[in-house]
């Protein structure tokens, strides 16, 4: 299996502020792309990191995959499902022992990105809970230069696309001083956001109709990109 490239947010997490007495290793976020006809399988690990044994549940809160066509399943330590499901258990973790989730992906030759993102906590008391992502992209040999160079570019695609639910958009500026804009084909302002940081990830999840739709990247009020953008 050859990996084209890997991207990993947090090499350890523990979440102090909301009570959290379980951690995550190697990370809480895998994003990685993939030639398209690859097949993928991840690992991450909930570890008890409390002085008692912990009940957890998990409830899944996006799935972008299974619109796209890709095979996906999860395995637990309590065994493995055919395909994802909307909520389940880890049963009981030791003091000091582990639960995990390993997600399998096949792209089956379509090229796209999506992602599934699970939320786990402890039963009985969900406020000690942490957010699980897996996000995706699949291209073929022949994208990967053309993916490189948008990289440097000043607004990404987003993905997913077409939108089913939330999509992410990338975007790379000289000076915090830009905002992102969302219109209808005739050019209509539906959304504006101001931007505080110079580069960075917006998560797009109004609720439009289904249709083509675009977003503008503006610095210093003049547009310097526009990408299109697709609702389900």
């Amino acid at each position: 299996m050859k990996k084209i490239t890997i991207l990993i947010s947090s090499m350890f997490v523990v979440a102090v502020s909301n009570g959290q007495t379980f951690t995550t290793s190697p990370t809480d976020f895998i994003e990685a792309t993939y030639d398209f006809n690859e097949c993928v399988s991840d690992y991450i690990y909930l570890n008890n990191t409390s002085g008692v044994s912990l009940d957890l549940s998990y409830q899944t809160l996006v799935n972008t995959i299974d619109p796209i066509g890709w095979s996906n399943l999860l395995c637990t330590n309590l065994g493995c499902s055919a395909y994802v499901p909307s909520a389940g258990s880890l049963g009981t973790i030791a003091i000091g022992a582990s639960g995990y989730f390993d997600l399998h992906v096949c792209f089956y030759g379509i090229v796209g990105s999506g992602e599934i993102k699970f939320r786990v906590y402890e039963s009985g008391n969900p406020s000690n809970a942490d957010t699980l992502t897996y996000r995706y992209h699949a291209i073929s040999t022949a994208d990967i230069a053309s993916l490189n160079q948008e990289e440097t570019q000043p607004l990404s695609q987003n993905y997913p696309n077409p939108v089913v639910g939330i999509t992410t958009i990338k975007y790379n500026l000289g000076t915090p001083d830009g905002k992102l804009v969302v219109t209808d084909v005739l050019g209509k302002t539906l959304f504006e956001y101001n931007l505080s940081k110079t580069f960075g990830e917006f998560i797009f999840n109004e609720k439009l109709s289904s249709g083509i739709y675009f977003y503008s990247l503006y610095q210093a009020d003049k547009m310097i990109d526009r990408k299109k953008m697709i609702i389900q």
